[in-house]
């Protein structure tokens, strides 16, 4: 499901980008995240893969939203940056003959489906402006 630094560092940068409305620097970026411009720069990298920002190399560049904040929900952010599967079961002996050992493998998966499901829906509901109306609204 989620390791929450990582959406939550996306959905950070979404927001300071939609807030500022301008191309930001790497640096800029990583201070008010609160991260390395290098750690940074591979989610940034995530965003861009997924069409969400857009960057530019060398003297005055730095990082965009490539579409309306409007247009960006927080599933777009999900998909970009997380994969499925925090469910993942541990290892079961091969040999194992207890009923219990034997069926938590598909359990498991069947709950994480059911579960990234329901984020995904709930995420695809809310968008990167919603929440920077929140900030500047202060809520």
């Amino acid at each position: 499901m989620l390791s929450t630094t990582r959406f939550s560092m996306a959905v950070h940068v979404l927001c300071a980008l939609a807030h500022h409305d301008e191309v930001l620097d790497s640096q800029t970026l990583a201070a008010s995240v609160g991260t390395s411009p290098s750690y940074l720069r591979g989610i940034i990298g995530e965003l861009r893969e997924a069409g969400l920002v857009r960057t530019r190399r060398g003297q005055g560049g730095g990082t965009a939203l490539a579409r309306p904040a409007a247009q960006i929900t927080l599933h777009d952010v999900l998909r970009a940056t997380e994969q499925p599967g925090a469910l993942s079961p541990h290892e079961v002996a091969p040999d194992a003959d207890d009923p219990v050992a034997l069926a938590m493998p598909a359990l498991l998966e069947t709950l994480d489906g059911r579960l990234v499901d329901a984020m995904a829906a709930e995420l695809a509901r809310i968008t990167v402006d919603e929440l920077v109306s929140d900030i500047v609204d202060g809520r």
